[in-house]
């Protein structure tokens, strides 16, 4: 007997997602150098699934620099550099991520998206804040840098035949295959990118041009099962004359 299993098993894209306003935390109030954000630093991507993270920041009024003092009157949000896949927004975007501190010295930055490739990367974040002395030395640039990491895919897709560990992401891609019916007679797997398997655990199979793949498994059971299909008698003894 056998059974047959069919998935669709992934889609590979290169798409980003459009990125969602954010939710500023006014309980948040900054300590140390942690550039006024919350959190200070991102917490972990995962290739091939969604991304969405705010982070809130408070922006001060004023400072002393080399004994002069200044007051800020505006703060604009000019680029945040990101790995592919990912987008992010403002929740001022209306008037181009320009702040006014003394307004308001909150705002927020959604991040959202897919992470496509993973690594370790800086997120560099520049700003511009004009202050009382700008007229005369111009505004300030601020760049700093927040540090990211993009994880390999953790996501699993499974059916009553197989299960495939790391089923999307930007090609190519590794995909591992682990068989649900361990100790059957036979195995077949055609994996929808050239290669076939009669093995029980295939291993890893690599995809490497984007698209839809289909992956067919069928797998025969241990005990076959047996059919009568006719009884032929040799000899025998018989106890009567009837119809001899």
């Amino acid at each position: 007997m056998k059974k047959y299993f069919f998935i669709i098993c992934f889609l590979i894209s290169c798409v980003g997602f459009s990125s969602a306003q954010c939710t500023i935390d006014y309980t948040y109030t900054p300590v140390g150098a942690n550039f006024g954000l919350d959190p200070d630093t991102l917490p972990y991507g995962f290739v091939g699934q969604m991304y969405n993270e705010d982070l809130t920041f408070f922006l001060p009024k004023d400072t002393t620099i080399d004994g002069l003092f200044l007051e800020f009157s505006d703060y604009h949000i000019t680029s945040i550099s990101l790995p592919l896949g990912l987008t992010w927004e403002c929740n001022n975007s209306a008037n181009n991520c320009h702040y006014d501190p003394n307004s308001s010295q909150y705002g927020c930055i959604n991040i959202s998206g897919v992470c496509l490739i993973e690594g370790f990367y800086d997120v560099d974040v520049t700003l511009i804040a004009t202050h009382s002395f700008s007229s005369l030395v111009g505004p300030e640039t601020i760049q700093f840098s927040l540090p990211f990491s993009v994880l390999p895919d953790t996501s699993t897709s499974s059916n009553a035949g197989f299960s495939m560990v790391n089923p999307s992401g930007c090609s190519p891609i590794t995909v591992n295959f682990d068989n649900n019916n361990n100790g059957m007679l036979s195995y077949y797997w055609d994996f929808g990118n050239g290669n076939t398997s009669t093995l029980e655990n295939p291993g890893d199979q690599i995809y490497s041009q984007p698209g839809q793949y289909i992956v067919q498994y069928s797998a025969v059971q241990t005990n076959p099962v047996y059919f009568l299909e006719s009884i032929t008698v040799n000899s025998g003894l018989c106890t009567d004359n009837f119809l001899i």
